[in-house]
């Protein structure tokens, strides 16, 4: 029985390290979509090469929005599955613990049981 706990153990330890994982992407991912954002201005000299200052405007302002918008959404979910895993890892490890008080009462019953 210890060795199936062990493993169940892990699968709790896994998951919390999937939530850090998860989550710190989030982070990474939020911050890398905002720095290309902030990055689209520099290329309003393809634009402006060709004659077409003025559609830069038009095409960077809201593809800055877009990016920056779905960056934060991105981030959004990311935390959002990062929760879920931690509180997955969180109830393993209860139903681990359960299973065990519940292992331990049934002997002490059938201990205690006379035949």
């Amino acid at each position: 029985m210890s060795a199936e706990s062990n493993r169940t153990n892990w699968i709790s330890v896994i998951l919390y390290l999937f939530a850090g994982v998860m989550l710190a992407l989030a982070i990474i991912l939020l911050i890398a979509m905002i720095g290309a954002a902030n990055a689209l201005p520099a290329n309003q000299i393809f634009f402006q090469m060709f004659g077409l200052g003025e559609l830069a405007n038009l095409i960077i302002r809201p593809l800055q929005s877009a990016l920056i918008n779905a960056g934060i959404l991105a981030a959004v979910l990311m935390t959002a599955i990062a929760a879920l895993l931690f509180i997955a890892g969180r109830m393993n490890a209860a139903q681990v613990r359960l299973s065990e008080r519940v292992r331990r009462l049934e002997e002490r019953m059938a201990s205690e049981k006379p035949e």
